[in-house]
């Protein structure tokens, strides 16, 4: 006996049905697989730029550790520079007050001047020549109202800074005290010009020894000279005359001035 129509109808139904399921469950198992290869490929890809970044980063670290051993071998190179500084500065300080008390203790009037000659620094001595205060430093040397006569004082500065060769000369102040100016470059350690130094020597004792000594010469010329007796004066190591009076020149008939002993009386 055949079973009936209906439950082979319900059978070939569920064959179908079963067969649509298998065919959902093979495009989803496909889509899955295809999902997990596109997974795969992007674990892959990421995998990959991590392994690029570590590179980066490995390669960033030796750069690091590079840049962290220059910047040591640096510090300890400004390290050594800064005490090699240290070093100088105590000695710049100590001969500024090397300077300083020379500058003090010295019985010489001296002004420094710039290449502009403005005042850079000064000696009480001179303080009390040029009316210098504190406030004055800096200023030009055509400002200052200087106590003794010297109208070419500007011009001598200038000159030195032009040749460098020093410039003397004999100026004297307003109380009747004479000075022997001298102006030479101020050189520095490199032999850089940097302005100019006056210095004021004072004379004023040679001056009237010179005064004296001259007032005295022409006192025993005159003496000499009205002398009844023959007089000749031979100085220096050729033995020249100097001076011969008047009787001399009458008797002898010459004129020995200029003339050594042998040439005068050949």
């Amino acid at each position: 006996e055949s079973p009936p129509a209906s439950d082979e109808v319900d059978q070939g139904s569920l064959v179908h049905h079963l067969e649509e399921e298998l065919r959902n469950s093979q495009i989803d198992l496909k889509g899955t697989i295809d999902d997990l290869e596109l997974s795969n490929e992007e674990l892959k890809a990421s995998n990959e730029e991590v392994m690029s970044m570590n590179e980066e980063l490995q390669s960033s670290n030796e750069e690091l550790e590079t840049s962290k051993e220059e910047l040591q071998s640096l510090n300890e190179e400004l390290n050594t520079l800064n005490r090699q500084l240290n070093e100088k500065m105590k000695e710049l300080e100590e001969t500024s007050d090397d300077l300083q008390n020379l500058l003090t203790s010295s019985d010489i009037a001296s002004v420094f001047l710039d290449p502009n000659l403005r005042v850079k620094r000064y000696t009480q001595k001179c303080a009390d020549l040029f009316n210098l205060i504190a406030s004055d430093v800096g200023r030009p040397l055509s400002d200052l109202s200087p106590r003794f006569l010297d109208g070419g004082l500007k011009d001598d500065c200038q000159g030195v800074l032009e040749t460098l060769k020093p410039r003397t000369k004999e100026v004297v102040d307003e109380h009747g005290h004479w000075f022997l100016r001298r102006i030479l470059p101020y050189r520095t350690r490199s032999s850089q010009i940097q302005g100019v130094v006056i210095t004021f020597f004072d004379i004023t004792e040679l001056k009237n020894a010179r005064q004296q000594a001259e007032e005295s010469e022409q006192n025993w010329r005159r003496l000499f000279e009205k002398a009844e007796v023959l007089v000749a004066l031979y100085e220096g190591p050729e033995h020249r005359c100097v001076f011969s009076n008047q009787r001399f020149k009458e008797v002898t008939g010459r004129s020995p001035e200029g003339l050594n002993v042998r040439q005068a009386f050949p």
